[in-house]
């Protein structure tokens, strides 16, 4: 053994270590777990290596030379596998049997027993090479040299002893040394690739979190003045992200209120006053102004001067359309929840004072009959009908609000409707205000009860007179119109489909925002004491409502009212008009109605109405007596006449039990409010016949005679 062994040994080792730092450095910037196909080039390289180290290695004899690449080899197996292990033993066992020599065949079994080491011990004796320890390294060097010097007895007897008494110190003090400072090197390397990586990785999800959440982030040194944003900050201000020409004077001006964001970012840097803005920015490539909020803090030295601002952006905009979609929305319903409860309120209220007007009415009815036209209190008993009549004309304008006023709808073109009330419209308004009548032709068939139709246009034309000072014009106008889901977007109580709209339009003074929202509610209004009720809207509103359409009210003041209804269109086509005879006498009769009311006084007043007119009258104040009636008279019963809401039973379910006995009996239904039981959101079903109280006689007997003789 001599110094120049250590020497020649260690040179090599240095070799080895230099140019796998330059393959480090300048080819691999990938992990080894990769496709086979892929893992070849990183063999071929390490094959280069252990051929460049073999061409300089420390000759023993002629043909027995000695180098590190044992080393690489167990490296390779240990770190890249078994591909790359493969390629590289190849090259250099290939090599080194061209190189020929005593020693050709011993060196190639050194090259393949050392990558086998290396993918024995990465296999067997490690599961985290990125925590391997320098012991278990050196211990894979004393391993793999060791066998190295085993191999030397494959060589010629002569220079066994020799070559084994000179290399032995040698190669175990240097090699397996030499494994843990380059198996330590490609520790460092590996960490450090994965830390790249994921470092990458992150930067990566943090630009995505930034684009998906609409943020970015932004800095401003003080000291330098220098600006920086990152690459979701330039795309919320339309820069191209990869843009370097992204500087504070370019983000001023894309800011119309650039002055007050200023002044809070100077705020924030002198008297620390918290910088946290929203503010409209125009962006340089975009279509259309966006909303941001922006929020920044103050960074100091250790002495306390201001050093850096750092601050986040994020683009609100759709965040604020929404919030003031949801909050029209909101609007939308809470007004609907009040009208709906002022609607309930009203309905119940109609429901009991038209009771009492049924009763105040047919009393009256029946003392006119007795008293002597001559006497001065039948002067008395005008004005007392008179009273409730213009009442009952109240609680059918509560009833239409509420949705709960029983209708008869018909299909019909409202062109042909609104025609026949033109004249009687004219008379309303009066002769300074000019009436103008603009019908669409080919108009969309409606479904609604034609009496309704005049409540609407009465409404609304009284109101519009009212509007008028002096002179004026009141406009009528109809058309065919569609809405879809875009028009929806923008009216959130509208419905998709095909509607007709009615439109009165006035040349008025018109209404404030604030009086349109209130508009719709019962008695509310804007004139002064005793020229209205304040149910004209309220009236209108329910009609549409009940008859599943929409409204909408177009006013500013000085520039006139416009009111558009929209109905939709019936599904049902417009039936031929047929002449109809009307009866104007109404005979009296004789036949046998079964009364049944739970209001004993409306039982009572009707009864006699009804039997002054020469009728049969059985009379029951609740459903069971009915049913004990029917079952203990002995003749036949031609008509039942029943109010729709009692204890224990409803009019509905009466009648279809007394009619599933007696197949000829008819039915007539009264009622002061109308339920589901007998009418579907306050619509009669076919062929059910009903009489709205409070009811005259006249109106009672006419209804009963086109019933008995239908």
């Amino acid at each position: 053994m001599t110094i120049s062994t250590f020497i020649g040994l260690i040179n090599n080792a240095a070799l080895l270590v230099s140019l796998v730092l330059i393959y480090d450095i300048v080819v691999f910037r990938q992990t080894e777990e990769k496709a086979p196909s892929k893992q070849i080039p990183i063999g071929l390289i390490l094959g280069l290596i252990g051929l460049a180290i073999m061409k300089n290695p420390w000759e023993f004899l002629p043909g027995i030379i000695f180098d590190t690449r044992s080393i690489l080899l167990s490296l390779c197996g240990l770190f890249f596998g078994t591909v790359p292990t493969v390629a590289a033993i190849i090259m250099t066992g290939g090599f080194r049997l061209y190189l020929g020599g005593a020693g050709a065949w011993t060196g190639f079994a050194v090259i393949v027993t050392s990558g086998a080491v290396g993918l024995g011990w990465r296999h067997f004796m490690t599961t985290d090479l990125d925590s391997i320890s320098s012991k278990s390294l050196y211990l894979m060097g004393c391993v793999t040299h060791g066998l190295m010097l085993l191999s030397m007895l494959t060589l010629p007897r002569a220079v066994v002893l020799g070559v084994l008494s000179k290399i032995s110190l040698p190669v175990m003090l240097i090699f397996p040394a030499g494994t843990v400072l380059l198996g330590s090197l490609l520790i460092n390397r590996r960490k450090r690739i994965k830390s790249e990586q994921l470092l990458k990785e992150n930067e990566q999800r943090y630009k995505s979190a930034q684009r998906m959440g609409q943020v970015g982030n932004w800095e401003y040194d003080i000291v330098t003045e220098l600006f920086w944003g990152s690459e979701q900050a330039k795309r919320i201000f339309g820069f191209d992200p990869d843009s370097n020409t992204f500087s504070i004077e370019k983000v001023e001006s894309c800011i119309p209120e650039r002055k007050r964001v200023h002044q809070a970012l100077i705020d924030l840097i002198e008297k620390d006053i918290p910088y946290d803005l929203e503010f409209e920015i125009h962006p340089v490539s975009g279509p259309e102004n966006r909303i941001i909020r922006s929020i920044a803090e103050l960074s100091r030295n250790d002495s306390e001067a201001p050093l850096k601002v750092f601050g986040v952006i994020q683009d609100v905009t759709d965040e604020k359309k929404a919030q003031l979609e949801r909050k029209k929305l909101e609007t939308a319903l809470n007004q609907a929840q009040k009208m709906e409860s002022i609607g309930r309120l009203a309905g119940g209220v109609a429901h009991d004072f038209n009771n009492m007007l049924s009763i105040i009415l047919g009393n009256t009815e029946i003392i006119q009959g007795n008293v002597d036209q001559d006497d001065p209190i039948i002067n008395n008993l005008k004005e007392i009908k008179k009273a409730g009549e213009r009442s009952s004309n109240l609680t059918r304008q509560l009833l239409a609000f509420a949705r709960k006023q029983t209708i008869e709808p018909k299909v019909l073109d409202l062109n042909d409707a609104i025609e026949g009330m033109l004249k009687m419209l004219r008379r309303l308004i009066g002769e300074n205000i000019e009436l103008s009548w603009s019908p669409k032709i080919n108009l969309l068939p409606v479904k609604i009860d034609p009496s309704q139709i005049d409540q609407i246009l009465a409404n609304l034309c009284v109101n519009a007179r009212d509007a008028i000072k002096d002179v004026g014009k009141v406009i009528i106008e109809t058309e065919s119109f569609s809405i879809d889901e875009n028009y929806c977007i923008d009216h959130p109580s509208f419905k998709p489909g095909d509607y007709v709209v009615l439109t009165v339009s006035d040349t008025g003074y018109g209404m404030s925002s604030e009086i349109r929202k209130n508009i719709f509610e019962p008695f509310f209004t804007t004139k002064s004491l005793g020229k209205g009720t304040g149910l004209g809207l309220a009236t209108v509103y329910g009609i549409v409502k009940q008859n599943n359409g929409f409204i909408d009210v177009y006013s500013e003041p000085m520039h006139g009212t416009s009111v558009k209804i929209y109905l939709p269109k019936s599904a049902d086509s417009i039936p031929e008009r047929l002449n109809q005879n009307i009866l104007k006498d109404i005979p009296k009769g004789s036949e046998t109605i079964l009364m049944v009311e739970d209001e004993k006084a409306i039982l009572e007043m009707t009864s006699m109405m009804m039997e002054r007119q020469g009728y049969t009258v059985l009379k029951a104040s609740n459903p069971a007596d009915a049913i004990d009636i029917v079952n203990s008279f002995k003749s036949d019963i031609d008509l039942l006449i029943t109010d729709v809401i009692m204890p224990g039973m409803n009019g509905r379910d009466l009648a279809n039990e007394l009619q599933s006995r007696f197949k000829n009996l008819k039915c007539l239904f009264i009622s002061g409010y109308t339920a589901d039981v007998i009418a579907h959101h306050g619509v009669l079903d076919d062929g059910m016949q009903f009489l709205q109280k409070p009811f005259s006689m006249e109106a009672l007997v006419e209804k009963i005679r086109g019933i008995i003789h239908e």
